[in-house]
């Protein structure tokens, strides 16, 4: 995982260098049709992250979920 130092480009990430391609294209045409996605948003979309922290055993599932959206889920590593 890399973390970014600059805030400004987590928050405001250079659109340009992010790439759709045809199964990005495939998996979200539903979103990329709405006018308030579309593909600007739908690259924001993507340059974006989330942490979850402490779910503990009910919000386990939740986070499968999330994992079988397109997320990335870590195992739950006990700490």
């Amino acid at each position: 995982m890399v973390l970014q130092k600059d805030n400004k480009e987590m928050l405001n990430p250079n659109l340009d260098a992010i790439e759709l391609n045809k199964d990005d294209f495939e998996r979200y045409s539903r979103h990329l049709i709405l006018p308030e996605v579309g593909v600007e948003g739908q690259k924001k979309l993507k340059a974006a992250s989330v942490l979850c922290i402490g779910t503990g055993g009910l919000g386990s599932p939740r986070i499968a979920v999330f994992g079988g959206g397109g997320g990335r889920p870590d195992r739950d590593r006990g700490f």
